[in-house]
């Protein structure tokens, strides 16, 4: 998996504001008309979410997603492996319904 090409398919998906767009980082706000759509194409990338789980999440990948603001309940993981490289997909929902914002990150 190319990060330049996941970012590229991910910028027609309701994107509202483009907040960072880095070698290794990318953050928007999206919006939430388009979720269903931009999880179906996450999860066609990436397999299912890896959280929410009943699993825990490893101690690498929650340190690697922490160095990144977190994951908390309400908000969704997708995540690529291939040893010890990782790209990473958060979903965070605002409070206002509204808005999501959408880090994407490789590490």
């Amino acid at each position: 998996m190319q990060f330049e090409e996941l970012k590229k398919e991910i910028q027609d998906f309701g994107i509202k504001t483009i907040r960072k767009d880095e070698n290794s980082y990318f953050e928007a706000v999206v919006v939430k008309d388009r979720l269903e759509q931009l999880t179906r194409k996450l999860e066609g990338i990436f397999g299912p979410p890896v959280w929410p789980s009943e699993k825990e999440l490893s101690a690498k990948i929650s340190s690697i997603v922490e160095n990144f603001g977190g994951i908390r309940d309400g908000q969704t993981l997708y995540l690529w492996q291939e040893k010890d490289f990782y790209i990473f997909a958060m979903l965070w929902p605002w409070s206002d319904c509204v808005n999501i914002t959408l880090k994407i990150g490789r590490e």
